[in-house]
């Protein structure tokens, strides 16, 4: 091979034409949430799902034959989430492939962001997914069912609380770099901390409350009639998803800083 072929040759591959990009490191994140654990989570996340609406369209039982059907299991499903969310960071910590994606992209914010990113892509698309068998259970369980009974926007609430949900997982997954330690924060984080009611103090029981997830997310899926209180701060959905999300900001932002510094 003479000289100006090994010129033609190198340049096939030289730096700019095959520079990193965002997109292509969206696309490698992407690939990567095909793993085992994620998709055994998902299709056990639809399998309960299903079978949680099912037992909720029951023309027998008390229950509005429209979104709520469908908004009801959203606490449960957090759980599932919570895991997408964590192993999708979590898994390249324990496997020690967090050292390769950095090599293969040294711009750290950048993978981060297509990490986030990621992650966020799959739980709208788990989201719209659960939706899609959920009412289509209910349309078989229950005649009168009317799955647009109050509009678009409750809809838009519980894709958006979910992913928050998803990525905040992966955002603490970067502060702990432990599945079991992120899994667990995000769990006590959600479920646990209404417990601040049980402090006999007016700011715990009536203020505090107001912005612990369960309650912002009741509020964001059913507005103040979700917790009858009408003269409380956290008084519509708007209010409530916004608070949430400044949670997720917040953790990304200290993840993103961790993920910087720390050494993989």
């Amino acid at each position: 091979m003479n000289h100006q072929e090994m010129t033609t040759f190198a340049g096939r591959f030289a730096a700019p034409k095959f520079a990193n990009s965002f997109l292509r490191s969206l696309t490698s994140e992407w690939r990567k949430l095909n793993m085992r654990s994620v998709v055994t989570t998902s299709v056990i996340a639809i399998v309960f799902y299903a079978l949680v609406v099912w037992a909720f369209a029951n023309p027998n039982l008390p229950f509005e034959a429209g979104f709520l059907t469908l908004a009801l299991p959203w606490q449960f499903m957090t759980i599932f989430f919570t895991v997408v969310g964590a192993l999708a960071v979590t898994s390249e910590y324990s496997s020690n492939t967090m050292r390769t994606t950095v090599l293969s992209d040294p711009k750290r914010t950048r993978s981060f962001l297509a990490k986030i990113t990621a992650v966020a892509l799959f739980a709208i698309v788990l989201n719209v997914v659960l939706i899609a068998v959920g009412t289509t259970i209910a349309y078989l369980r229950l005649p009168n069912f009317d799955g647009l009974n109050e509009g678009f926007q409750p809809y838009i609430m519980l894709v958006a609380l979910l992913t928050f949900v998803a990525t905040l997982a992966s955002a603490i997954g970067y502060m702990f770099r432990s599945t079991a330690g992120s899994i667990t924060f995000m769990l006590a984080f959600i479920f646990f901390s209404s417990l601040v009611r049980l402090i006999p103090r007016k700011f715990f029981q009536q203020t505090l409350v107001q912005f612990t997830p369960i309650d912002l997310g009741n509020v964001a899926l059913g507005g103040t009639k979700a917790l009858g209180r009408p003269d409380q701060f956290v008084s519509s959905s708007g209010i409530a998803i916004g608070v949430f999300a400044a949670y997720v900001i917040v953790a990304l932002l200290v993840g993103w800083a961790l993920f910087k510094k720390r050494d993989v």
